[in-house]
């Protein structure tokens, strides 16, 4: 617990000869006894006069990092961060994943990219002990998102996790993109994305979609997306998907969907229901490469306002259009 950690110094009873040095420390893992070592200084420290020197941490010194931490980590792990801005690019080994604020903290995500890793780590950067993570279930694992804001996002990535979710979380000026496969062609079967309470806002432009999902099964409700060009993109579902209880405002790209459903399809059942489509483009669009034929799409009970296209079918050619009615 680096919050509660005494102030403390150590002293090298030896003249090392030179102005600086670099800390380098042994430790070891949290899973097993294999020692390793780090193999970049995690503090530097100064000579403090005469032969003796003194070590103590700069503003803002860390004895470890949440990456190396979460890539570590195996079984179900949960991670509650205090108000600040964080970014990840993790490898996670374990079997699920919660990362959520504290009481009241006001926590913010800059840039993210996360992989349910499906490889052992080679020899690099933390001197990974073959077969330490044996047994380690990888490529099912899931992850958990839950009153987090997504801020300014550039890197904004979920990759092959069986089950995810983002409940409750902001995303300012970020687009998210959840998808079942590590896009090398490894895919996790039976993959779930459910997304309920966040609330999406773009102030800028030309960014595209707020949300795009390649998992089999989606369940998108109770969200609010406004300001960005398109609302939600929905990939290769071949399961259930259900958008329903949403509100998708001022989405204004030419010939785009508030939702899309696009690419291979084939089986899938969606059903778009009780949402609110207000100046967009068109409320639904059905991607001109898309392939397979659906088992259902239903498209129910919506309250379009200030919107001409209901359903957009981008085929080949003369777009085909339904108005509102």
């Amino acid at each position: 617990d680096r919050n509660n950690v005494p102030t403390s110094y150590i002293y090298i009873n030896k003249d090392l000869g030179s102005s600086s040095h670099d800390l380098r420390v042994e430790y070891f893992s949290l899973v097993g006894t294999d020692s390793m070592h780090s193999t970049f200084p995690i503090q530097h420290f100064w000579k403090d006069g005469g032969s003796g020197y003194e070590i103590y941490p700069d503003p803002g010194f860390k004895p470890y990092s949440i990456e190396s931490a979460l890539r570590l980590s195996t079984g179900d792990v949960a991670l509650t961060l205090d108000s600040g801005t964080y970014s990840f690019v993790i490898d996670f080994f374990g079997d699920s994943l919660t990362i959520q604020s504290s009481e009241g903290a006001d926590v913010h995500i800059s840039d993210l990219v996360l992989h349910a890793a499906r490889t052992l780590p080679s020899e690099g950067d933390w001197r990974m002990k073959t077969g330490l993570y044996d047994g380690c279930t990888t490529g099912n694992a899931e992850v958990t998102f839950k009153d987090v804001i997504f801020d300014k996002a550039s890197q904004t990535a979920i990759r092959y996790f069986s089950d995810v979710m983002i409940d409750g979380c902001t995303l300012n000026d970020t687009r998210l993109e959840i998808s079942k496969t590590t896009g090398d062609g490894m895919v996790v079967d039976n993959s779930l994305v459910t997304i309920v309470d966040c609330v999406s806002v773009y102030g800028g432009s030309n960014v595209g979609y707020s949300y795009t999902i390649n998992m089999e099964n989606v369940n998108f409700t109770g969200n609010t997306i406004t300001g960005y060009d398109r609302g939600i993109n929905i990939q290769n579902c071949t399961g259930a998907a259900l958008i329903q209880g949403n509100t998708f405002r001022d989405l204004t790209e030419a010939n785009e969907g508030a939702v899309q459903i696009a690419d291979a399809f084939n089986g899938g059942s969606f059903t778009i229901r009780d949402n609110v489509f207000d100046n967009v483009q068109s409320a639904l669009a059905i991607h001109e490469n898309s392939s397979g034929t659906p088992e259902a799409v239903n498209f129910i009970e919506n309250n379009i306002t200030n919107t001409d296209v209901g359903v957009l079918y981008k085929t080949d050619g003369d777009k085909m259009r339904t108005d509102v009615s």
